[in-house]
């Protein structure tokens, strides 16, 4: 009726989507936009909606596009991708006091108001274990470039063989530069000698430590 109290309409929150929607990962991040769209509308009417904004897969737009979602209203920050775009996505939002989710599987990145997202690379490896072992496989084996990506899942791999009772898996490092061709042939060759060990000494399975860019 005239001159009646209307109810406020309740003012959603505003979460910044940051994603590569221009650039080499496009098509990722168009996916993983999509993805996110067809989560909230199956959520009905939550209390909150994305603000996406492309960080064209470099830490300077991913730093641009963080600064355009916090000046927007954005209260949290999902995305980015990588652990450099995070770190650039981090100076800004911890400035503003703003929480970040990225994707990455960077353990390192994990900071005062930054929580990844990602399964870590140990936690990669820990799985792969316990679904080898539950098909049978009693050996493993890793071929990791020679850092601290490749240090770190040698670890986690020895550890977790050790944990199941499992014989010490073979462990190859090869220069990080090394070209991809040239690595597979190589450790295909390596383990190739393992082909006239008796059986309960050969690998049943390989864990192939390398990034989706190679």
């Amino acid at each position: 009726m005239a001159g009646g109290y209307a109810e406020p309409v309740p003012q959603r929150a505003k979460v910044g989507l940051l994603l590569p929607l221009s650039g080499q990962n496009a098509a990722l991040g168009q996916s993983l936009m999509n993805a996110a769209q067809l989560a909230l509308f199956e959520q009905g009417a939550p209390g909150f909606e994305f603000v996406p904004r492309d960080t064209n897969g470099t830490p300077a737009g991913a730093a641009a596009a963080a600064r355009q979602a916090i000046q927007g209203g954005a209260r949290v920050l999902v995305g980015p991708l990588t652990a450099q775009e995070t770190a650039a996505v981090s100076i800004p939002a911890r400035a503003a006091g703003i929480p970040v989710l990225p994707f990455t599987n960077d353990a390192n990145q994990a900071a005062q108001q930054v929580w990844p997202l990602g399964i870590t690379p140990v936690q990669q490896v820990r799985r792969l274990v316990a679904a080898g072992q539950a098909q049978g496989v009693q050996r493993f084996a890793l071929a990791a470039p020679d850092g601290a990506l490749g240090r770190q899942m040698a670890s986690a791999l020895r550890s977790a063989a050790s944990e199941l009772n499992l014989p010490q898996p073979l462990v190859e490092f090869y220069p990080a530069a090394a070209q991809p061709g040239l690595v597979a042939r190589d450790v295909a060759q390596k383990l190739a000698l393992t082909a006239e060990s008796p059986e309960e000494q050969r690998p049943g399975m390989l864990i192939l430590g390398e990034s989706g860019a190679r």
